[in-house]
């Protein structure tokens, strides 16, 4: 796989500007979470990231919606109670591809020079992103 970041154009869910993959994870460490509303296994792990987003303010939480629309993501969130910061929308499924992802979810660990350190396919549990995020902080 490729270290660096795939140029996958991405549309954030709030404001509807677009940016590229390296755009959105450059000069912080980052977490990038490919997933859909309709996944068992994204929905089960999103509260533990949407926790770590709040409290880990030194790494960039991104959740990559893979290929639906924006009222329909919206929907999702309030319904559930995600206050989440950093949702895109990736409205072709471009970016799982892009990066080797076998499905939902995957997430992909950054560091601050914008390179892939890490993957995780399937859902993660709280020790294994403490490990990871400890691994995204070294120098």
């Amino acid at each position: 796989f490729s270290a660096e970041p795939p140029s996958v154009l991405l549309t954030a869910v709030d404001s509807g500007r677009t940016l590229t993959i390296p755009e959105v994870v450059a000069d912080q460490p980052a977490v990038v979470n490919l997933w859909a509303s309709w996944c068992a296994p994204c929905r089960a792990e999103m509260p533990l990231l949407a926790a770590a987003q709040q409290r880990e303010r030194d790494v960039r939480f991104v959740f990559v919606n893979q290929g639906e629309s924006a009222a329909a993501v919206q929907a999702y969130l309030q319904r559930e109670g995600l206050a989440l910061e950093g949702v895109w929308l990736d409205p072709t499924s471009t970016l799982g591809p892009a990066v080797g992802s076998r499905g939902l979810p995957t997430t992909l660990f950054y560091d601050a020079r914008g390179r892939r350190v890490d993957a995780h396919f399937g859902v993660l549990n709280a020790a294994a992103l403490q490990a990871r995020l400890r691994d995204l902080r070294r120098p």
